[in-house]
């Protein structure tokens, strides 16, 4: 009777424990962002800890930046989005709209524009156009 009863609770702490550790944990990146993954240090960097974002946008939307795709948001009005992490190293992006967007990065200076490494999810941004968009990206 003893060992059966050890078995069951062996059982149930297999079945279980997982389940009660992996129910908390959510991957931070919402399905419908713009991920982007940025290098910070790239060779020609002149600002080799931080991350610009520009956009074109009608002068009533805003759009919200997750600068480590963490889940905490910060709201901008503005066209131009700047952060800057402190130490230089890649990130990831996560950015969410409340209306159009346009990402534009011919007015990034060049060094800004070979931070960019990679689009990792388009999202659901109702985006306004791609025309130039990437232009002077490599």
């Amino acid at each position: 009777m003893m060992k059966k009863g050890c078995l069951i609770i062996f059982f149930l702490l297999l079945t279980f424990i997982p389940a009660l550790v992996f129910a908390g944990w959510q991957d931070p990146i919402h399905s419908g962002d713009f991920v982007t993954t940025w290098q910070t240090n790239t060779v020609w960097a002149t600002e080799p800890t931080k991350v610009i974002l520009r956009f074109l946008k009608p002068a009533t939307d805003t759009y919200y930046v997750s600068w480590d795709c963490d889940g905490n948001y910060e709201k901008f009005f503005t066209s131009l989005a700047t952060h800057d992490y402190g130490t230089a190293g890649v990130h990831d992006v996560c950015i969410q709209s409340t209306g159009s967007l346009r990402f534009y990065a011919p007015d990034l200076a060049d060094d800004e524009k070979a931070k960019l490494l990679e689009i990792k999810q388009w999202g659901n941004i109702k985006w306004y156009s791609f025309m130039s968009a990437f232009k002077g990206i490599v």
